[in-house]
Formats: C-alpha cells, structure tokens, sequence
C-alpha cells in the first residue's frame, strides 16, 4: 500500500511538473520575435540590435537617452552586446517603426542596424 502511495504522489508531482514546464514552454514561444503587441493592429516596441562606431554612444541609459534625443525617436536600452553592438527598444511613435529605424540608420556614429530576432540555422 505504501508503495502504491508513493507512487500515486509521484504522478501526481511529474504532471504537475510537466504541465508548468509546458506552461513556462508556451510562454516563450509566444512572446515571439521582440516585438510585444499591446493590441491586434499595434506594437508597443520592437528590438534592435545596434552597432555604434567606436568612441561614440555608450550601451546604458545616458548614452541611449541622448541618441534617442538626437534623433528625434523614442528608445530604450535592454543590454549592451560584445563589439560595441547595443540591444535597444524603439517604442512605437507617431512616425511609425520604419521612419524610426531610418533616421537611427542613418545618424553618423551607427555602423549598422537589424532587427533582434531569432536566427535559424540554414538547413
């Protein structure tokens, strides 16, 4: 009887484990590719990832806050990367993600711009 006990509580604990974890799972999966959607039609933000010449921007909330007042678009920084490379959030605005990204392209102490999303390999 004991034996059976156990093991009834053991099932009980791995599906419960199970479940959260397919939970947790799901969660990751749906948060898709950094960019948050606040309703159907509109994104609050969506992910870049940044490469600064060298001696220009920093990768931290000073740096990002005085590019973001330079350029006119509202940004935010989420982490700095190797290479002088930032992860940044531009927040939806009046002149929408691609005018946004534009003039980020476009200021002199950006070598590059892309989207942060998730790579796959070529198959």
């Amino acid at each position: 009887m004991h034996h059976f006990i156990v093991k009834a509580i053991a099932t009980v604990f791995q599906s419960s484990l199970l479940a959260g974890l397919a939970a947790c799972h799901s969660f990751a999966i749906n948060d898709g590719p950094r960019t948050r959607e606040a309703s159907a039609n509109a994104a609050p933000y969506q992910q870049l990832i940044v490469r600064f010449k060298p001696a220009t921007f920093g990768c931290d909330a000073a740096g990002i806050a005085r590019l973001a007042e330079q350029i006119g678009v509202r940004l935010e920084v989420v982490r700095p990367m190797s290479g002088n490379a930032c992860v940044i959030r531009q927040m939806h605005g009046s002149e929408g993600f691609s005018q946004g990204r534009k003039k980020l392209q476009q200021h002199p102490s950006i070598e590059w711009v892309e989207p942060d999303s998730v790579m796959k390999p070529l198959q």
